[in-house]
């Protein structure tokens, strides 16, 4: 091991023991049963790790805090931490809310009725002036939007129509003054919006459900998780966007992320019992695989370049993942049941 590499190490261990080291006071659900996590984020460069839970709250996590908030009587679906503001945390559930929460007080800063049964996800845009909203159930069964809503001015600023069935993810490029939204449906469909204009860009039909998206550092590639367990790839990088030929079989993939940082290839997916490393320089191919004693449903990327997997019965594991001297390396470097409950 380098000593950059080891100096790497210690410092994320710090950071991370800091962070699980903080106990909240005892909150269990209401059912007296293990909880579990049902959404998480985490952003590249900062301590700031967000967890949502099936008994409906959610919980803020540095170092130094635990700030738990009640959200509402379902589910916690998407949760997403302001990319420049990291006490901002917009949340969606199983309901038709959308709400901003402090990330250091737990205090609401802004609440939106959809007037959607379900939010399946929530996601600001790359200058946090904007939030996609997965809005299905909109107004009646069989109808599935994607809002668009300034919070600054609280006014839904599009309504962007396309979709048939359940709206799974949104998600926007990170690149600032890059305006492009992509989501994806259970109707096949990837779509790419001009999130800014409310306009519809391209439209990808897949052979079967697309569920969640990862952008890559810079823009210029999207991996939408398809539920057959094969991850496809689009070329973003220029106009007209690309479907790409290569692609990436799992067994049983729950969930994925692009690593955040800058020139780093790899991607992460939830594969069953244990976290598969694809690196994907060229074409995707599997780097590095790591077992896991249960099969997590969430995954995150951020931190001091840590991997963070979350689940059932509160399970959380989060890993050291640094690319500069060995992009096969991922070094388990916490275990705890999450909130400590």
């Amino acid at each position: 091991m380098t000593s950059k590499m080891s100096g790497h190490l210690v410092q994320a261990l710090v950071v991370v023991m800091l962070m699980l080291q903080v106990t909240p006071s005892p909150k269990p659900n209401a059912q007296g049963l293990p909880n579990s996590i049902s959404a998480l984020d985490v952003q590249k460069n900062n301590t700031i790790l967000i967890l949502g839970y099936l008994d409906n709250t959610v919980e803020a996590r540095s170092p130094e805090t635990s700030i738990f908030f009640g959200i509402s009587q379902s589910p916690v679906s998407s949760v997403d931490l302001h990319p420049t503001n990291t006490t901002k945390v917009v949340v969606g559930n199983y309901a038709p809310r959308v709400r901003i929460y402090d990330t250091q007080t737990g205090a609401l800063i802004r609440d939106l009725n959809t007037e959607a049964a379900k939010v399946y996800s929530v996601a600001w845009n790359a200058d946090g002036t904007l939030i996609a909203i997965a809005a299905n159930e909109y107004k009646s069964y069989f109808d599935h939007r994607i809002l668009i809503w300034n919070p600054n001015t609280n006014e839904i600023v599009h309504i962007l129509e396309g979709h048939r069935e359940y709206i799974n993810d949104v998600h926007w490029s990170p690149i600032l003054g890059d305006n492009r939204l992509v989501s994806t449906s259970s109707d096949g469909q990837v779509i790419f919006w001009d999130g800014f204009n409310g306009l519809e860009l391209q439209k990808f039909a897949l052979e079967t459900i697309a569920l969640s998206i990862s952008w890559r550092w810079d823009g210029e590639r999207v991996a939408v998780l398809r539920n057959d367990s094969v991850i496809e790839f689009f070329d973003t990088h220029i106009m007209p966007i690309a479907r790409e030929e290569t692609s990436y079989i799992g067994d049983a993939i729950r969930d994925m992320v692009w690593s955040p940082y800058e020139n780093d290839p790899r991607i992460a997916a939830i594969d069953g019992n244990s976290i598969k490393i694809i690196n994907y320089s060229e074409f995707p191919y599997l780097a590095n695989i790591i077992p896991l004693e249960l099969a997590p449903s969430v995954i995150g990327w951020g931190l001091t370049d840590n991997i963070v997997v979350g689940g059932r019965d509160n399970f959380l594991r989060i890993f050291d993942a640094p690319y500069e001297s060995d992009p096969t390396l991922v070094t388990p470097i916490a275990t705890s049941t999450a909130p400590f409950r």
